[in-house]
This record gives C-alpha cells, structure tokens and sequence, in this order.
C-alpha cells in the first residue's frame, strides 16, 4: 500500500462525506500505514487535510498503542508541517482539539505531550497574523471536544499531571467556559465544569505564586552549592595533586636507583668487555705465533722426512752394494746341484748377509 493510494482515496471520501463505508476503508488504510510505516511528514500532511472524513481517528488509534518517544516524535513532526501551520479550513484547530479531547480522557501517551498541544491550540487563535475568532473555534470546541463526553463523564485528569503553564491552562478554561456558557446543551455538564473551575483556581494561585516570587530576589543557594561544589572539587583535585606529586618523587627516587644500578652493571659489563677483547687480542696472538710454530715445524718435518727418504735410500743402495758379491755367486751357483759342499758354502753367505745387515743397523734375531 502506498501513500497515493491513500491520497486518491481520500479525494474521493471528500468528495462523498456521506459515504461511511468509504471513510472507514480510508481511516483502516491510514491506521494500517501508520503501524506499519509510523509517522512521516507526508502522512501527516494527509491526516491533516482528510480532518472532516474521520477526525484523526486513525492516529488517535495509533497513539493508543505507540511508544510514548514515538508520540512525541510525531509531536515534533506536526508542528515542522507546513500543512499544520497553513491552517486551512481550520484543520489544524481541529487535529489539536481532537488531541485536547483525548487529554480528557485520560490517554497517558496524548498527555505527554499535552503541555505543547494546549499552547500551540491557544497560540494558534490567538496569531497576530492570523488570529481565528470565537465563533470560529466555539462549534470546533464544542464539536470535537465537550459533546463527545458523557455528561456524567467526571474521570477527568488532575491538572497537575498535566504540567501546563499557568498562563495556558487560564487562557484556554475561560475560552472553554465562554462557550460553554453560551451553549444550552453544554451547561448541565457539571463534572466538566467543575473540573474547568478547579483548574482556573489552580492556575490563578500559581499566577499569583509567579508574581510573588518575581518580587523575592533570586535565591543565592544555588550560586552558592555550586560554588561550594567548584572548591569541594578544587579542593579534591589539589589533594589528589599533593598525593599524586608524592608519588612521582617516590617514583623519581626508585628510577634514579635503577639507573645507578643499570649504569654500574653497564660499567662491569664494559669492563668485562675490554678484558674479553684483550683476552681475544692475546688469543688472536697466541693463534698467530702457534700457526707460525706449526708451520716452521711442519717444515721441519718436511725437511726431516725428505732427509730421512734420502738416508734411507742412500742405506738401502749401501746395503745392496755389500750383498751384490753374495748375489753374484748366488746366481752363479743357482742352477748346480745341491750338495753338501754348496750347502755349507750357502751357510758362509747367508751368514755374511746376516753380518752386513748387522753392519748398517739391522739386527736380525
């Protein structure tokens, strides 16, 4: 459902204000619209100007069950709205007196913004522009207001609750019992006017009471508990200072502590370090003169071993000079027959061999 579709219904609900089937399929659209939509500036718009086809039914309806921030979201809207403020065909008097009347009847989530919809009814007859005349907002008054209660109807709101100025609650109990008195149907409803003449005493005594107080110089005791809460405060904050200064010396002292224990452990550590490094340094040294030594020493052996091949050699062909006689005549009596004269002649040779090895250092035992 869209809003146009209320707007087309409603020109047509205008056009047959007599059609009562057609106003309550308009006013169940609206009520449905609101519950699911809440209100928007566009839909008050149309409440307001389709007044005469159901009297806001719709949105009293929807106050019944709204949340109170959401009435008073509404409130705010209403009185931004543009159609609200044009007033035609006094459609705006009648949204407000429809809310009056609602007051009346004791709806808690219409009284919450009750204060404003009464000054903004008197502020609204009253313009200096624009202002509307008795005869004009009387019958709407009487309409949409006095004749919809019963005239035993005495469950009236407490004018307290209702926390309206002084001045508004006056101006708007004489405007109601003006017309009340210049309507015949009007006067046996005692309870109402009862309940009006209670709040007109009501708001004179508070009128009265503003005066008088105008006149009392302005209490100084709240000048003065405010000033006695800046220095409860200031003096809170000062003490709180003193404690937290304190606090930082204690803290100031501790750190310069910790920092001549860092700077003392930093100097053992600066001393280790130097000491490391001359202990690498002699290290480093000693490495350097033990790679020298290793080398003159490998060198050496070098040499020892080269000299001991060429002994060694120089031996082995000193040997082999001193056993080439005895080879000579091993080869030469190799292929004769063995006998005992070779034989014993065999034993002389190998021990001449024995004794020529003894001779170069090679003792055989």
């Amino acid at each position: 459902m869209s809003i146009n579709e209320i707007r087309e219904l409603q020109k047509e609900c205008l056009d047959h204000l007599d059609d009562y089937s057609l106003a309550r399929r308009y006013s169940e659209l609206l009520e449905k619209y609101l519950n699911d939509e809440k209100t928007t500036d566009e839909i008050i718009s149309v409440i307001i100007n389709g007044i005469d086809i159901d009297r806001a039914s719709a949105l009293f309806d929807y106050f019944e069950s709204a949340q109170k921030s959401d009435i008073q979201d509404c409130w705010k809207k209403i009185k931004k709205n543009t159609v609200f403020k044009d007033n035609k065909k006094n459609a705006s008097v009648k949204l407000l007196v429809g809310m009056i009347y609602m007051t009346l009847i004791k709806n808690e989530n219409v009284i919450v913004i009750c204060p404003g919809v009464f000054r903004s009814f008197i502020n609204l007859i009253n313009d200096d522009k624009k202002p509307i005349i008795a005869s004009v907002y009387g019958p709407i008054l009487v309409d949409y207001c006095f004749s919809e209660l019963q005239k035993q109807y005495n469950k009236f709101p407490e004018w307290e609750d209702l926390k309206i100025a002084p001045q508004i609650v006056n101006s708007f109990i004489e405007i109601a019992i003006d017309i009340i008195n210049k309507n015949d149907t009007l006067k046996d409803y005692y309870d109402l006017n009862k309940w009006l003449n209670k709040g007109k005493k009501i708001a004179a005594d508070a009128i009265e009471r503003e005066r008088i107080e105008e006149q009392i110089p302005k209490s100084k005791i709240d000048d003065i508990k405010s000033i006695l809460e800046h220095y409860t405060k200031v003096e809170k904050q000062f003490r709180d200072g003193v404690y937290r200064e304190d606090k930082l010396q204690k803290d100031i002292v501790e750190l310069n502590l910790q920092i001549e224990e860092l700077n003392r452990q930093k100097n053992d550590l600066e001393r280790q370090i130097c000491e490391l490094n001359g202990n690498m340094q002699e290290q480093q040294k000693s490495l350097v003169e033990a790679g020298k030594e290793i080398e003159e020493r490998k060198a050496i052996n070098d040499a020892f071993d080269a000299l001991k091949k060429n002994d060694e050699g120089a031996l082995l062909k000193d040997i082999a000079n001193e056993l080439k006689a005895e080879y000579r005549d091993f080869k030469a009596s190799e292929a004769d027959d063995m006998d005992i004269q070779l034989g014993e002649i065999y034993r002389v040779k190998i021990e001449n061999i024995f004794k020529i090895l003894d001779k170069k250092g090679i003792k055989v035992e």
